[in-house]
């Protein structure tokens, strides 16, 4: 921890006495600031961090709402990159042990913490909770390459590959980038239906949409390869947006390429429907 560092913590422990020692703990270290907020109860810290962003939470075991590993698993459930050091009055080397492995950095006992020891505790809480992000970014990146190595390698030399090469067609992200854009916008729509069909058994059909996107997929006379192209935009998006876990990714990357297979056998069925056509699919006029 470099000198100066600011820092927010919140302090998660109803008993006035030990929030009050923690805190001037905390006030009498000097090589950092702390900025601290302190709550009784779990539902205030949940309020508290969807608010306000913490750097580390200080969490007591023992809280009116939640009782041993309730409130760990709670706050990691909604904030699961939080640093957390769990603080317990029990001398119990095994609890411990067991709230790391829930998820927590680090812990202390009570009547054993000094200043320099919750200072080194929540230091390295939060050097371990930012490599963990770090460590889990890089986890989604591998994914993502060998996810798109694999799909990149299963369509290979595919009857749609011949097709585009028939009518030499170029990528259709760098050919036609609006059309792209708007393709992917129309494969979210049909993904997000899908998965939530995959899902939650919702009782809706996406094969209309699924067709309707093949026709565009057609129109464009897109091959394999720029169906990939758009199914990994949607996926990179998704990955934006909703910052998965690796274990989230895996299960998204699983559902999506069921998806995929039904967006490619739909494009295929739409090939073969324009092989039949004297001049194929198209001149190229509706490409951009």
């Amino acid at each position: 921890m470099q000198q100066g560092t600011d820092l927010q913590i919140m302090i998660v422990e109803d008993n006035p006495a030990d929030a009050v020692l923690a805190r001037e703990m905390l006030s009498d270290i000097d090589n950092a600031t702390y900025h601290i907020s302190t709550v009784a109860r779990l539902d205030s810290a949940l309020a508290e961090l969807a608010a306000n962003g913490f750097d580390a939470v200080l969490l007591d075991l023992t809280l009116p709402d939640a009782r041993e590993f309730e409130g760990l698993k709670a706050l990691l459930a909604e904030f699961p990159e939080l640093a957390i050091v769990v603080l317990t009055g029990r001398d119990d080397e095994s609890l411990g042990l067991e709230a790391i492995a829930e998820g927590a950095q680090d812990y202390l006992v009570k009547n054993r913490m000094t200043s320099e020891l919750l200072s080194r505790s929540l230091r390295y809480a939060i050097e371990r909770a930012d490599l963990k992000k770090r460590l889990e970014e890089a986890s989604i990146l591998q994914n993502r390459t060998r996810e798109m190595d694999a799909l990149y390698s299963i369509v290979g030399e595919t009857s749609m590959s011949a097709t585009r090469k028939r009518f030499k067609s170029p990528p259709l992200k760098e050919a036609a980038p609006t059309a792209f854009s708007g393709l992917v916008k129309q494969y979210e729509s049909t993904f997000d239906v899908a998965i939530s069909e995959q899902l939650y058994r919702v009782a809706t059909s996406s094969t209309d949409q699924f067709r309707r996107l093949a026709d565009v997929f057609c129109q464009y006379r897109a091959g394999p390869k720029d169906v990939i192209d758009v199914h990994l935009s949607v996926l990179d998006k998704k990955v934006t947006d909703e910052n998965p876990s690796p274990r989230q990714l895996l299960s998204l990357t699983q559902e999506a390429r069921v998806v995929l297979v039904q967006v490619l056998g739909f494009v295929a069925e739409g090939y073969r429907t324009y092989a039949m056509w004297t001049g194929g699919p198209g001149n190229g006029s509706d490409r951009e």
